[in-house]
């Protein structure tokens, strides 16, 4: 959705549907392997109804009120998954029966599976985003972002491009929500809906680069590097939330020296450097 110029507290509330899975019920191998099926799909197509719902609500919206209505929503789906403990588990969340080693279940005793898994999932969305971006909607994305106002005047459909690439941006991280919960086999409304996951989530993009391929990568890999640093370092000193104040503190430093991001800065000095 940065594409289309929103920034959006969202992100968690697709992922939180994509991990909310049916998985604490006992059985065998085999249903394990149709309940993930059942599980990850029918969370994205939850995401997929949820972000129609909700995009036609709040995609008129411009700015900062748009990403309020975001965070208003997301915090309702933190009290909402509290409440209905016989779906959500209520505060406790939910945990996964271990049907054992199987790929057909993402399910491992050593994390190197989920290393690939996650690998193959960052390769794939990153061809997926490119295709995007160099597609007909992409541009109209670009051009939605750049001025609303001119995009109409030049023919594009601005609340249906806005809609889209809501819908899109929400199918993504429910499908990745999946494969967050089959590794931690375990979610809460916190971490599903929560506020600072949702933050964290739109982190790297803004940190990489908004609107761009390898924005996210290069901003997620400099988030897990420092979040690793941080708290070895809070560890060692007995405080927490350094990792808190760490991000903070490159998120403004970003905002202020390089609003396009890191993948931004590079291009504009490297194309400063060949004129």
């Amino acid at each position: 959705m940065e594409q289309c110029g929103l920034v959006e507290a969202r992100c968690g509330q697709g992922g939180g549907q994509g991990r909310f899975q049916p998985y604490d019920a006992p059985g065998s191998l085999l249903e394990g392997n149709l309940l993930l099926v059942i599980g990850v799909w029918g969370g994205a197509l939850l995401s997929l109804l949820f972000a129609l719902v909700m995009g036609t609500m709040t995609l008129r919206m411009r700015g900062i009120f748009f990403a309020l209505a975001t965070v208003a929503m997301s915090l309702a789906l933190v009290q909402l998954s509290r409440h209905y403990v016989d779906l959500t588990g209520g505060a406790d969340g939910l945990a996964l029966r271990f049907f054992g080693d199987s790929l057909w279940a993402l399910q491992s005793r050593t994390p190197t599976p989920f290393l690939y898994g996650a690998l193959a999932v960052v390769i794939l969305y990153y061809a997926l985003t490119r295709l995007i971006l160099r597609s007909r909607f992409g541009l109209e994305m670009m051009a939605v972002r750049d001025d609303e106002v001119a995009a109409a005047a030049a023919g594009v459909a601005v609340f249906r491009t806005k809609l889209l690439g809501f819908v899109v941006s929400a199918i993504m991280t429910s499908m990745a929500g999946g494969l967050y919960m089959q590794y931690y086999m375990a979610i809460d409304p916190e971490a599903a809906f929560g506020l600072s996951q949702a933050i964290q989530l739109q982190l790297p993009a803004l940190l990489g680069g908004i609107g761009t391929a390898w924005g996210p990568i290069i901003g997620g890999a400099i988030m897990v590097f420092l979040s690793e640093v941080t708290n070895w370092g809070a560890a060692k000193v007995a405080i927490e939330g350094v990792d808190i104040l760490v991000y903070g503190i490159m998120l403004l430093v970003v905002v202020l020296r390089a609003p396009k991001g890191i993948v931004g800065l590079l291009s504009r000095q490297f194309s400063g450097r060949t004129r």
